[in-house]
C-alpha cells in the first residue's frame, strides 16, 4: 500500500490517510505541504 501511495495523487493520499484507523486529527489540516512532507518521509523510509 505504501508504494501505491507514493505514486497516487496527493488527493488520493489524503483520502487514504484520513480514513486510516487511529487518525484523530482535523482532516482540514491535511494541506498540500503536509502531504508532501509525509510523502517525502515515506520515500526516505523505503529507499
Amino acid at each position: 500500500m505504501l508504494v501505491r501511495c507514493l505514486s497516487d495523487s496527493l488527493t488520493d493520499m489524503r483520502t487514504w490517510i484520513v480514513a486510516r484507523e487511529g487518525f484523530d486529527d482535523d482532516p482540514e489540516k491535511s494541506k498540500e505541504g503536509i502531504l508532501e512532507s509525509i510523502q517525502m518521509t515515506w520515500r526516505h523510509e523505503i529507499d
